[in-house]
């Protein structure tokens, strides 16, 4: 392909109503119709919280979904077959005092309630609150050891949506290969049963 068809592409994307648009990458991902209006509703829905105070959330309870089977839902957008390639031993499930994980969290992943609508996509962090307003689970967040320190690898808005309701504890996913250190970082940190 040359520049020429690149500029062509480019003035076609431009040219085309957003709803074509979105057919198209619904088409290309999989993506339902009803499973567009859903995420379209679950967007449209979620903007009442974006940006709103800590002090100003509604009242909700922070639930879990502690099945294995989902997992995959840590990441956003994973494809079942790609979370089996890259983690065939699937994850170590386990519980944490959320103020331990918050002191041991390596630079990259710390954060202050008072940011929670500066760093990373504010839109998460809204729809995060949404989904639990609505009384649904969600997939604990995955973490991983750097040297004697936390990071966060996946679910970095679940995290902020519950520094902002200060939970006590919370559940954690793993790489099996990641249990010992954790356990030497995370002095709190006890295992479910089923791993």
């Amino acid at each position: 392909m040359n520049n020429s068809d690149h500029g062509k592409i480019d003035e076609i994307l431009e040219n085309m109503p957003p709803t074509i648009f979105e057919e198209m990458l619904d088409k290309i991902s999989g993506i339902s119709p009803d499973e567009r209006k859903e995420k379209n509703r679950i967007n449209s829905a979620s903007k009442q919280y974006l940006h709103l105070p800590v002090e100003m959330w509604p009242d909700f309870e922070i639930k879990w979904d502690l099945s294995a089977e989902n997992y995959i839902f840590v990441f956003d957008g994973m494809k079942r077959n790609n979370f089996r390639e890259n983690y065939p031993e699937g994850f170590s499930l386990g519980w944490v005092d959320f103020q331990e994980l918050e002191s041991k969290l390596a630079r990259f992943s710390q954060r202050s309630i008072a940011e929670t609508w500066d760093i990373g996509v504010s839109e998460k962090v809204a729809r995060a609150i949404l989904y639990w307003v609505e009384g649904n689970e969600m997939t604990p967040p995955l973490i991983i050891p750097v040297g004697k320190e936390v990071n966060i690898a996946a679910g970095h808005h679940r995290v902020a949506v519950c520094r902002g309701k200060k939970i006590q504890t919370m559940p954690v996913l793993t790489k099996r290969t990641d249990r010992d250190l954790l356990e030497q970082n995370l002095q709190t940190l006890k295992w479910a049963n089923d791993t």
